[in-house]
């Protein structure tokens, strides 16, 4: 068993978390997603980002902050 040789995995914004996260979900789901203005709250405040907004990254099907590890998606 060993580890992919890639890179780490690239900050989203709202609508890089929103198309990592649409493939998962059923049509009802994708309309709501659609209509609200930040459904994963990325865009709050992280804690450990000094206040700015979290930075969100998409590896093995889950969306993560890579700063205070808070799950958008899983």
């Amino acid at each position: 068993m060993g580890f992919y040789r890639q890179g780490m995995p690239q900050p989203l914004d709202r609508d890089g978390v929103k198309a990592a996260v649409i493939s998962f979900i059923a049509a009802e789901e994708i309309a709501l997603v659609e209509r609200a203005f930040d459904p994963f709250e990325v865009d709050d405040p992280c804690p450990l980002n000094a206040g700015r907004p979290h930075r969100a990254i998409a590896s093995c099907g889950e969306v993560v902050c890579r700063h205070c590890s808070k799950v958008f998606w899983r």
